[in-house]
């Protein structure tokens, strides 16, 4: 029996981490209805002042969720946790106490550890410390009781091998829903084209990197651009030349089909950026920083084109703006690389083998 625990995130909240842990479900569904339970601790509800400050508790899980959690282990006979966060380390702790035989798999989305203390810096806030401070301890826990430690990028296991000394790390890429392009022609908001950019503003590397390219790139390249999420207040009373803020915006289909194609001038975080593999799903190529594109490494040139600073921006979109992409080779690889079924085959076979494993072979 396996157990996967995951945030319940709202239909309508949307991110890439939120992306993933849907296409987990999806994925896991796929091979193992019958023997899976799935645990979604509330992102929303409200976080009483014992478990944010006096325990590990951290990532909106509380107390009460950690005595379902191994109610839910004890009474259905798992054998398999699967939690899908790197902050849950006290709780992989909590589940081998209960049996050693009991197989973990823990997924670092990025370096928790980072992200907190680089918010620490750039802010000055005491409490970006405290959290990332709690954040390196269960992480730390999660390598050292997990059985199998999910990295989505070089960089993050060897992070997690030298911060934490991770013992079996594997890499395996993000997942992004499958959006096809429908067969439809509808007035597009704008007439002129343009380049789309996604992602919400209250994220800092968002809005700097939105920003940089407005200031920097976007006055030389002919084209217009869209921006969609929400958290770009300040930049709105700008009133940008070219510059057409959507805010939130549920069904991004249509846009997507009519941009030439998307950028990612993102200079800071972590992890693996999920818009490089959204916008293949559509079979749309990104003009990305070398941050953007940790990961998409072996796809440079074929979904994404590396450029770091305002010249290497100019320059290949002004080549590429006036080629024909092919969007059916794009999505082609977003479909063997970053599907659903792409991540139902990678997590299937590391099911198997290590539910095969003996416990003196971990």
């Amino acid at each position: 029996m396996i157990l996967l625990v995951t945030h319940g995130w709202k239909d309508n909240h949307f991110g890439g981490r939120q992306q993933y842990s849907r296409c987990l479900i999806q994925s896991l569904k796929k091979n193992n209805s019958e023997n899976l339970n799935i645990y979604k601790i509330s992102p929303y509800k409200k976080i009483n002042i014992i478990d944010k400050f006096f325990n590990l508790n951290v990532d909106f899980i509380s107390s009460k969720d950690v005595e379902d959690i191994l109610n839910i282990i004890k009474s259905n006979k798992i054998n398999l946790v699967i939690i899908d966060a790197s902050s849950f380390g006290f709780l992989c702790k909590k589940i081998k106490n209960l049996s050693k035989q009991i197989r973990i798999i823990v997924i670092y989305h990025h370096i928790e550890f980072n992200f907190f203390i680089q918010l620490f810096y750039s802010t000055k806030n005491p409490l970006k410390l405290f959290l990332a401070i709690k954040m390196y301890i269960n992480e730390f826990l999660s390598s050292k009781f997990s059985d199998k430690q999910i990295f989505f990028t070089i960089r993050d296991k060897n992070y997690g091998k030298s911060l934490y000394k991770s013992k079996n790390p594997e890499i395996l890429p993000i997942a992004q829903p499958f959006s096809e392009l429908k067969n439809f022609e509808e007035k597009s908001i704008i007439e002129k084209p343009y380049v789309l950019f996604i992602g919400g503003g209250n994220l800092l590397p968002n809005y700097t990197g939105i920003l940089w390219f407005i200031e920097n790139v976007l006055p030389k390249i002919d084209l217009e651009l869209i921006v969609i999420g929400s958290g770009y207040d300040e930049l709105i009373k700008k009133n940008f030349k070219n510059v057409t803020f959507l805010g939130k915006v549920d069904d991004t289909t249509s846009l997507y089909k009519k941009a030439k194609f998307a950028i990612a001038p993102i200079f800071g975080g972590s992890g693996m950026k999920t818009k490089i593999a959204e916008a293949a799903s559509f079979g749309k190529i990104v003009f990305g920083t070398t941050e953007a594109i940790h990961g998409y490494e072996k796809f440079i040139n074929k979904i994404c084109i590396r450029c770091d600073n305002e010249k290497e921006f100019i320059s290949n979109i002004n080549i590429y703006k006036k080629l024909s992409i092919n969007s059916k080779e794009v999505s082609d690889i977003y479909k063997k690389n970053y599907s659903v079924d792409a991540m139902n085959y990678n997590f299937t076979k590391l099911i198997k083998n290590l539910i095969q494993l003996k416990s003196n072979d971990i």
